[in-house]
């Protein structure tokens, strides 16, 4: 990753059950809170074999909307609404330009999420 500020997750590759890919995700953001310096946690989560999404892809995405309810996270956005199309993604480009650059983000690739930390 090009800027200190963005951490990648990689929770696809440990093989979790979505419990422990949660928890991850959840004591990451903890962390990354106590850090102060990371402000985007770019989640891999994989997309699941059947087509339709993982249960891992599912399970953070019903959670996050709790934890931006919860001011625990600013904001998030699964990476095939990060588009050019989409409001969030003209103003986080603004504030993390290397986003754009990032390899993991090019094509939409709905196996990822980015957590925006407050």
């Amino acid at each position: 990753m090009i800027d200190k500020r963005i951490k990648v997750l990689d929770i696809k590759s440990d093989f979790l059950s979505s419990e422990e890919a949660i928890s991850k995700v959840l004591t990451e953001i903890d962390a990354c809170k106590l850090n102060k310096v990371v402000r985007v946690l770019l989640v891999i989560h994989g997309y699941g074999s059947s087509g339709k999404g993982g249960i891992i892809k599912r399970e953070l995405l019903l959670r996050l909307p709790n934890l931006k309810k919860q001011n625990k996270i600013l904001d998030f956005i699964p990476n095939e609404k990060f588009s050019t199309n989409n409001e969030k993604y003209k103003n986080y480009v603004t504030q993390y330009p290397e986003l754009i650059l990032d390899s993991n983000l090019k094509n939409l690739n709905p196996g990822i999420t980015l957590i925006f930390l407050i």
